[in-house]
């Protein structure tokens, strides 16, 4: 028997659960994405990764040398290196902070002439300076 003044065509309570649990999901997926814009994963190579370099060019010997003085782990693969505009070959391995590598210029250095070198990571630029070839 029906009290007095309810009409019987109301909401039936197992589809309104139904449709307060879809709401409240939907709001916590929105809000989960939200949170997570903010967050860069390590292994994205995220925008607070950075190298700090230090290049000497050895005009007799006609190389270059480049220190990684601070930064995560560099591999090399994703590296590029121009000096004065031509392509320094690279050789592939993984740098640390505080390490060295020395690599062939690719071209003759006079001494005490200053050549621009420029160096980027995964396509961003991190050293663009004219650097003089010492003996």
């Amino acid at each position: 028997m029906r009290a007095p003044g309810v009409r019987g065509s109301g909401l039936s309570p197992v589809i309104a659960v139904l449709l307060m649990v879809a709401i409240t999901l939907a709001i916590a997926g929105a809000a989960a994405i939200w949170f997570f814009a903010f967050a860069n994963s390590p292994d994205e190579g995220g925008e607070d990764v950075l190298f700090i370099f230090h290049v000497e060019l050895d005009g007799g010997d006609d190389t270059a040398t480049f220190s990684v003085i601070d930064g995560d782990i560099l591999n090399t693969s994703m590296m590029e290196m121009k000096l004065d505009g031509v392509d320094v070959d690279i050789p592939l391995r993984e740098l640390n902070a505080g390490t060295d590598m020395t690599v062939d210029a690719g071209m003759d250095l006079v001494i005490g002439q200053s050549y621009n070198v420029k160096i980027t990571v995964g396509g961003k630029l991190f050293f663009d300076k004219d650097v003089i070839a010492a003996p």
